[in-house]
């Protein structure tokens, strides 16, 4: 998996430890996700979809009135998927973001 900072992780379990450790910044944070644009040839298939993520600071009180209490993203999230065994497994996972907007205090640490 790519993040959108760059960063390459690899397998379950550093994924999930990189946003668990990430997320601890956000008080809430709500993704969405348009319907995903799918292509599958033989044993590969790929995913496009765009991504628009609002993520509310710690201490915001979910308050969006306020600029400084959030950021929101937008970008594209691309997948591959290889068949092994007849099961589909996630080969790659990158996050591009294009544009943000808000508050984006705390965006300079690399978590």
């Amino acid at each position: 998996m790519t993040r959108p900072n760059g960063m390459s992780l690899t397998g379950p379990e550093e994924i999930s430890a990189s946003h668990a450790q990430s997320f601890t910044r956000f008080e809430s944070s709500q993704h969405l996700l348009t319907v995903p644009d799918i292509g599958i040839d033989g044993g590969t298939a790929t995913v496009r979809a765009n991504l628009v993520a609002m993520h509310m600071w710690e201490g915001s009180k979910t308050n969006a009135n306020n600029v400084g209490n959030f950021f929101v993203a937008g970008g594209v999230i691309d997948v591959t998927l290889i068949q092994i065994d007849g099961r589909w497994k996630m080969s790659q996972l990158r996050n591009t973001v294009i544009w943000r907007a808000g508050g984006f205090r705390n965006m300079l640490q690399t978590r």
